[in-house]
């Protein structure tokens, strides 16, 4: 997916604050959830949510996307959040290239719970997990970044799902605007951007989409253990496998694993 002007590609931007010591993020989750939506269609993939999931998605790829573009470098960023009093779990990938992808699970309402794991190309897997109260998952986000990064960050999302997320510098000048309401803090990035105080660092399509395939599908089979392996097959000639990221399902005939890897 490489057309710009695609309506599926979703721009965002890093900027600096120079006065301010800060470092903003604007970006938009609207191409994002309408690829969702046609991503689902393409692979039939049954996804009957209600308003509550809807709006659970909608804020968790805000912050999760506005996270992984705050950052110089491009991660594999992972969250997995299970909401404190709901039965809806997610899980939100964002990859280095800009993909994303989001799943809605149902959950233990019991079990309010948030994972994240971080990996940068041919680094370790970081992986921490965080406390929070909180429902909103925008905010299990800037939890997230006090918890593991001892840094605040602020995101907030307007009702058309425009994305602000100000995170600052060592020593910023200017920290108190994390403080403000979601609105003022928008605003007040907006009123930046207008009068030219933002300096533009780098400009991210983010748009979704999940890393699966079919090749994937067999090295997970191929990695099992010989005995677990065979307990998978049983008689079967075919199998369905579906993935845990995005609920693609994937049909997979004897004949093809035979061929594929070992």
């Amino acid at each position: 997916m490489t057309d710009a002007s695609s309506p599926l590609l979703a721009p965002w931007r890093r900027w600096l604050w120079p006065e301010r010591d800060l470092i903003v993020v604007t970006g938009t989750t609207r191409p994002v959830l309408r690829g969702r939506e046609a991503y689902h269609r393409e692979h039939a993939i049954v996804s009957s949510e209600s308003d509550e999931s809807r709006r659970l998605v909608e804020r968790l790829v805000a912050g999760a996307g506005a996270a992984a573009v705050s950052l110089p470098v491009r991660e594999s960023w992972g969250w997995t959040l299970t909401v404190p009093g709901s039965a809806l779990g997610l899980f939100c990938g964002v990859e280095p290239d800009g993909r994303v992808c989001v799943r809605v699970r149902e959950a233990s309402p019991l079990r309010a719970a948030a994972v994240v794991q971080r990996q940068r190309a041919g680094g370790p897997l970081v992986q921490s997990h965080v406390e929070s109260t909180s429902t909103d998952p925008a905010r299990i986000v800037e939890h997230y970044f006090a918890q593991a990064e001892q840094t605040r960050a602020r995101v907030a999302v307007d009702d058309g799902g425009d994305v602000v997320l100000v995170r600052p510098l060592p020593d910023a000048r200017g920290a108190d605007l994390l403080d403000r309401p979601d609105e003022d803090l928008r605003e007040a990035v907006h009123r930046a951007r207008a009068n030219d105080r933002l300096e533009r660092l780098e400009d991210v399509l983010l748009y979704y989409g999940c890393r699966c395939n079919d090749e994937m599908v067999l090295e997970m089979i191929a990695s099992l253990p010989d005995r677990q392996r065979r307990e998978v097959w049983g008689d079967e000639r075919e199998l369905e496998i579906e993935c845990p990221r995005c609920g693609r399902r994937y049909r997979i005939r004897r004949e093809d694993w035979s061929a594929g890897p070992r």
